[in-house]
């Protein structure tokens, strides 16, 4: 395996260090999220990479070369970084997507028409070729910006929060696009704070905890507990079921037990509903929820109660233990 990237005895950090020193080599491409708290050192690390920021100390090589070797115009050929959209007034999409070939010294004019059309097409942007860059929403002006990267053609490509602005449909849509274009020979890394989206989409993981640079495919990063205690407070906990954070409610006072049916979608939100609303759920609890396929069951000790919905379950159980909100 042929390591492209390099990282010796890094230490990012601009008047002072924000990193114990990063050993780390990459030979496989792929899709990698990049974790961390905020502050951590997460976009420092990738302008690092980008040779947009000096190291503080060690060295970053790409293909066995310092990436000071390399003049500004050829390493753009190779590596790519994008956080902020910088335009000028009345710039059109299709201006802004030619960008992208600003490093190659000429291009053939029909090809690079060819490629627009094509990352065009691929991004669904093709009535907004002729727009102002001004009269996009910010998820649009995010969606044209990932295009305009991908269309620089670079083998590592660096992401910081490309998700900022993007509604769920087009997270998804995003995702689906940078794992097609890894799959065809790309380093692409995104910064983000979605750790769902990370576990279950990247190939590896980047995770900058305590000053380290931790490294692995999501998995055994789990397995290894590295997002336990990721933010250091007793407030906020690592659930592996559910792959992401959720406050701690360890301190639950209301006990219930959950008998559930054959329906596993009903039993899923129920138990949520539950989780939500602060119940710890038991199997000795004196109060009972039973999931049937049409209704919830509420039994205590004098009475059952029964329901079509779970708003209904809801407003009964504030009653029954005095709890303040609604639904």
């Amino acid at each position: 395996m042929n390591n492209f990237l390099e990282l010796k005895n890094l230490v990012i950090g601009y008047r002072k260090p924000l990193s114990k020193p990063i050993n780390l080599s990459v030979g496989e491409y792929g899709l990698t999220g990049l974790l961390g708290i905020n502050g951590i050192g997460k976009t420092t690390l990738l302008k690092t990479i980008a040779n947009l920021v000096k190291p503080f100390e060690g060295e970053v090589l790409f293909r066995g070369k310092k990436l000071s070797e390399y003049s500004i115009k050829v390493l753009a050929r190779y590596i790519t970084y994008t956080n902020n959209i910088m335009f000028r007034a009345g710039m059109l999409v299709s201006d802004f997507l030619e960008l992208a070939f600003l490093p190659y010294s000429s291009f053939p004019e029909k090809l690079r028409d060819k490629k627009i059309a094509y990352i065009a097409e691929k991004f669904e942007i093709v009535d907004l070729l002729s727009k102002r860059m001004e009269q996009l929403s910010d998820g649009q002006r995010q969606l044209i910006n990932i295009a305009r990267i991908l269309l620089q053609d670079t083998e590592i490509v660096l992401l910081d929060e490309p998700f900022n602005f993007l509604d769920i449909k087009n997270i998804f849509f995003v995702l689906g696009i940078l794992k097609e274009f890894s799959l065809k020979g790309k380093f692409i890394i995104f910064s983000t704070h979605q750790l769902r989206i990370a576990l279950q989409y990247s190939d590896f993981v980047w995770v900058i905890k305590d000053g380290e640079l931790l490294y692995g495919v999501p998995e055994q990063m789990a397995l290894n507990n590295v997002f336990d205690n990721l933010f250091h407070t007793n407030n906020i906990i690592f659930s592996h079921k559910e792959m992401d954070f959720q406050i701690n409610q360890n301190h639950k006072q209301y006990k219930i037990q959950l008998i559930f049916g054959k329906d596993h979608k009903r039993n899923m939100w129920t138990e949520r509903f539950l989780y939500r609303k602060g119940f710890q759920i038991v199997s000795d609890a004196e109060v009972s929820v039973k999931i049937d396929k049409e209704y919830w069951f509420l039994q205590t000790k004098k009475e059952t109660f029964t329901f079509k919905d779970l708003g209904g379950l809801s407003r009964k159980l504030n009653e029954l233990y005095n709890i303040s909100n609604n639904c």
